[in-house]
């Protein structure tokens, strides 16, 4: 029978899914944004601000803790980002792609002020810590990613509002989701009987020349003991640092025609073009039609004190401007610009208003553009980041983007629509909130310390790039100590269907990266202080660990973890590597090219040389060899067992298709005696044991099979009997999960096969939050659908309903209220109950 390709099936589905799915309605009107809203509550995720997260979860020693009022950030994918947090302050900046700070600048805010009659009300779009919020219940916000909807009413008011903060991360739409652009659609409808006004404005320090991770930017006081309590009054007006001198704002010309009302560009002197991060320009403008009025102040002191007694200076001092638009909806009219001096930070405001008749409604956009188009590293090497490849690097082009970006706004909006309808589909609610976490957990693809580029930007004195100047993509583990670097090879499996369901070519470049690295070998000396020996960085035909680090050189100097580690050792890295490269390549339909192969040989022959027993499965000959670098395995395990086995499935299945007829017997022959092994070593009749040997060998290890739902996902089925993995899967969900904390979290990593279950132990008594979800969609795939479901529900209750870990998703979760290694990689798992069914 002839096989249709996964990337044909896929297609096929997709079409279908998008076919059923109602057209969605036009993207411009209050009602519509209402009903995205409230879709958004339902199978999203919702707060007000009367939910102070009391059981908000407490990071472990060496945790970063932002605090629990966290948002998904505003950016395109690698060109770096903000946002805000739950209570509207401006506090989150990862401007430079795996540099992330939490300061909160107060001179950046969203305001809103109305008036019917002789009444009006003006207020900060936030609630707790401003000097002026919003009234007690007025606000609700909704985040179906990458939107965030905030909701407005009062029963004083004459108007509604929704204001929508996205930025164009459209699946499949490379060009948008590399854009620098973040809009802020607001959404109002008179609900009175008389005509209302209603105006927002947006004003916005300029923040070029803010800088983190070279030597300038010390930490906050906030950075160090980070607020959990919602802060009682307005923090930093300003970056904390002497970072401005140079810059400065003017007028920007309107385009009517394409939608742009107004604009202020943000400059700074002496930049003719960028040659580092952070050099290039901001613009803040107004998008709308002609019942839009769109207002601007071109430039204001941030720090100045008020001088409401000077008519002239008044205009040019922010407080003055903020109190002129509170008091009359209007910004104080300022069209000049100057150069601020080092202490001096500049801020601009855009505001746009309408006039609604009974009600009538409207429609307005702010749109924010940070063409800044280089990234920079540790080592100083720069990079074009990907939007570069259209607009180029010369960091003169944030107007056009914006007028770009306002023209194309709608129709992304509807792509954006239709993506949301066919991910959700139908189905019973908690199916429905299933999905809309899943969608939600994408909001690390940009918040993840992602880089994307176009090519090296040329910069003397730096060798060639060891993986190619030309386009990468690169996402962190994590940012915590240990966590630091890009695309591990260990987590990326697990993130891996999020971005082929979405950003498949963004799979490509990662995977390319790993081909390249597979062959080389670095032979610098380097000392393992946990070992206490001296290795190699990287011998040949040995995967990497991973890309690099932010604070080095990514993409050159590879393999970057190993201080207490030898990574060389580690036994499910290249086994990972062929299972992901074959489950790539076979949902588009495609094989190995004769490089790649011979690439993958070598690669095979090492693990070869790791099955030191001669049983098909590698040995664990020291503690901490895998991923799983705290549990006591040695020998061999189900864990790299199981990617072995799908390793040498997929290798077999390569060799027939290129009609090598030797080298399918040979990968056959390993397969047949692996899976032999493996039943020998771990089944005892109930569940697959953790280990051969070692102190947690009996133990129930409830990600142990990952490597099976990789191989089922790739379509290689039948590596195990269906009834041992339906069986093992059983035992998991009654000893991990069941009872480990009541069932209310999910499955603790391992657990003792009888006897109380350790809590808050390093990998053993957590929840490994990626894993879970692994181990559900494998539950789902092997008839256990209702237990996989309630387990994964467990966990993203505790996500993103109780913890405050909204958003910064942690690697793991302890049964006692802590968390480890917040925003981290491997969770995006959760794509692996929707991909490819529903794509």
């Amino acid at each position: 029978m002839r096989r249709i390709p996964l990337a044909t099936t896929l297609i096929l589905t997709a079409l279908a899914v998008v076919g059923l799915a109602k057209e969605p309605p036009a993207t411009g009107s209050f009602a519509d944004s209402l009903a995205r809203f409230e879709r958004a509550e339902r199978h999203g995720f919702r707060w007000t601000a009367a939910n102070a997260f009391p059981g908000a979860y407490v990071g472990k020693i060496g945790a970063n803790d932002d605090g629990p009022y966290g948002l998904p950030l505003l950016g395109g994918i690698g060109t770096g980002a903000f946002g805000r947090d739950l209570h509207g302050h401006f506090n989150r900046w990862q401007l430079q792609p795996g540099f992330g700070r939490l300061t909160s600048v107060d001179a950046a805010s969203l305001n809103l002020r109305w008036e019917q009659g002789g009444k009006s009300g003006a207020y900060r779009l936030g609630d707790a810590g401003w000097d002026r919020p919003l009234p007690k219940g007025a606000r609700s916000v909704a985040v179906l990613w990458p939107i965030v909807s905030e909701r407005l009413r009062s029963p004083d008011w004459p108007v509604e509002v929704v204001v929508e903060s996205w930025s164009p991360v459209v699946p499949h739409d490379y060009e948008a989701s590399a854009l620098p652009v973040a809009f802020f659609d607001v959404y109002a409808r008179n609900t009175g009987s008389a005509p209302a006004r209603l105006d927002l404005a947006l004003f916005m320090p300029n923040f070029l020349g803010w800088r983190k991770g070279y030597g300038n930017v010390l930490a906050t006081e906030e950075e160090k003991t980070p607020k959990r309590e919602p802060p009682k009054r307005m923090g930093l007006r300003g970056w904390p640092e002497r970072s401005n001198s140079g810059n400065y704002a003017e007028p920007a010309e309107p385009d009517v025609e394409r939608g742009l009302r107004t604009g202020v560009l943000m400059r700074r002197a002496g930049v003719v073009k960028p040659a580092q991060d952070m050099e290039g320009q901001l613009f803040l403008g107004i998008g709308g039609g002609a019942d839009v009025t769109a207002q601007r102040n071109v430039s204001s002191f941030v720090s100045a004190p008020p001088a409401t007694d000077d008519a002239a200076a008044a205009p040019c001092i922010l407080r003055n401007v903020e109190q002129k638009f509170f008091t009359t909806g209007r910004l104080t009219p300022q069209e000049k610009g100057w150069r601020a001096a080092d202490n001096e930070v500049l801020a601009s405001a855009v505001g746009g208003g309408l006039t609604l008749a009974p009600g009538g409604e409207g429609h307005f956009t702010i749109v924010v553009v940070w063409d800044l188009p280089l990234v920079q590293f540790g080592s100083g090497r720069t990079w074009e980041k990907s939007y570069a490849a259209k607009y180029g690097a010369d960091g003169q082009q944030a107007r056009r983007i914006a007028i770009d970006a306002l023209a194309r706004r709608a129709d992304w909006r509807r792509q954006l629509e239709r993506w949301h309808q066919a991910t959700l589909g139908e189905g019973a609610d908690a199916a429905l909130a299933r999905r809309g976490a899943a969608i939600n957990d994408l909001y690390y693809v940009v918040g993840g310390g992602t880089a994307w580029v176009a090519r090296e930007h040329p910069r003397a004195g730096l060798e060639a790039p060891s993986l190619g100047a030309d386009e990468h993509f690169s996402i962190l583990e994590g940012s915590d100590t240990g966590y630091y670097f890009t695309t591990t090879l260990d987590l990326w499996p697990y993130a891996q269907p999020a971005l082929e369901a979405n950003w498949p070519r963004l799979s490509d470049l990662v995977l390319q990266d790993f081909l390249r690295s597979a062959p080389l070998a670095y032979d610098e000396p380097r000392f393992i202080t946990g070992q206490g020996y001296f290795t190699v960085r990287k011998p040949a035909n040995k995967l990497p660990h991973d890309l690099g680090s932010p604070a080095g050189d990514p993409w050159h100097r590879i393999n970057e973890y190993g201080s207490t580690r030898d990574t060389n050792g580690w036994k499910d890295h290249n086994p990972e590597f062929i299972l992901s490269l074959y489950l790539n390549r076979r949902s588009k339909g495609k094989t190995v090219t004769d490089q790649e192969w011979r690439t993958l040989l070598g690669v095979a022959d090492f693990m070869i040389a790791q099955d030191t027993q001669k049983d098909g499965l590698p040995f664990h000959d020291a503690q901490g060899d895998s991923t799983w670098d705290a549990l006591h395995f040695t020998g061999p395990s189900p864990y790299s067992g199981a990617l072995t086995l799908g390793a040498w499935a997929a290798m077999a299945e390569w060799a027939r298709q290129r009609g090598d007829d030797a080298q399918a017997r040979r990968f056959g022959d390993r397969l047949a005696l692996a899976q032999a092994s493996f039943e020998k070593y771990f089944w005892n009749g109930r569940y697959y044991r953790a280990a051969a040997n070692g102190d947690q060998a009996e133990w129930v290890l409830s990600d142990a099979l990952f490597g099976v739902l990789m191989a089922e996902t790739a379509g290689l089925r039948g590596l195990l009997p269906a009834d041992h993995v339906t069986a093992h899967l059983r035992r998991v969900a009654d000893r991990n999960w069941r009872e480990f904390g009541k069932g209310e979290f999910g499955p603790a990593l391992l657990a003792p096969p009888e006897g109380p279950i350790p809590t808050d132990r390093l990998q053993v008594g957590e929840v490994i939050v990626g894993s879970a979800r692994s181990t559900a969609a494998l539950m789902q795939r092997f008839g256990l659908r209702e237990d996989g479901g309630a387990m994964a529900d467990a966990v993203n209750r505790t996500l993103y309903q109780r913890s405050g870990l909204q958003f910064r998703t942690p690697a793991a979760l302890g049964a006692g209220g802590t968390f480890r290694a917040p925003s981290n990689l491997r969770p995006l798992a959760s794509w692996y109950s929707l991909w490819p069914e529903r794509q």
